[in-house]
């Protein structure tokens, strides 16, 4: 389907509707991935830190590290750290310091495995069209 007919309307030109475009399968993949982090008592939040800990594989980072890379800047980060921290999945060995645990990262590999095996049965695009796709939003935000 077109974001056209999804949307039922008419676009002015085709930045509007690529800007559009975005919004809304922004917003579908949401709605596809919550699901699947849900499983492991997770949300898009929590899952995006525990990502960028894992990344580090047991480092500690900064508060100021973790922001600079975090995807939702308008959201409570630290509240979600608070969360984490309570449940255990990271840990946080000088104050704005924080590292994951070996429960976070079982919990990250867990939680990027089952996305990445749903998410392969969504949509319909080839290695290079994904490829393709990531550079020219890439190209957007610059």
């Amino acid at each position: 389907m077109s974001i056209q007919s999804d949307i039922q309307s008419q676009f002015t030109n085709s930045l509007q509707m690529t800007l559009v475009n975005i919004e809304y399968t922004s917003d579908w993949l949401h709605r596809k991935i919550l699901p699947i982090l849900e499983k492991h008592q997770l949300n898009m939040l929590s899952f995006n830190i525990l990502r960028i800990l894992k990344g580090k594989q047991f480092e500690s980072i900064s508060y100021d590290e973790i922001y600079s890379v975090f995807m939702y800047k308008s959201q409570d980060m630290q509240h979600v750290l608070n969360q984490l921290l309570n449940y255990n999945l990271i840990e946080s060995p000088k104050h704005n310091i924080y590292r994951i645990t070996d429960k976070g990262f079982k919990i990250a590999l867990e939680a990027i495995r089952d996305v990445d095996k749903n998410m392969l049965n969504v949509g319909s695009l080839t290695n290079e069209e994904s490829i393709l796709l990531s550079k020219l939003l890439d190209k957007l935000r610059s």
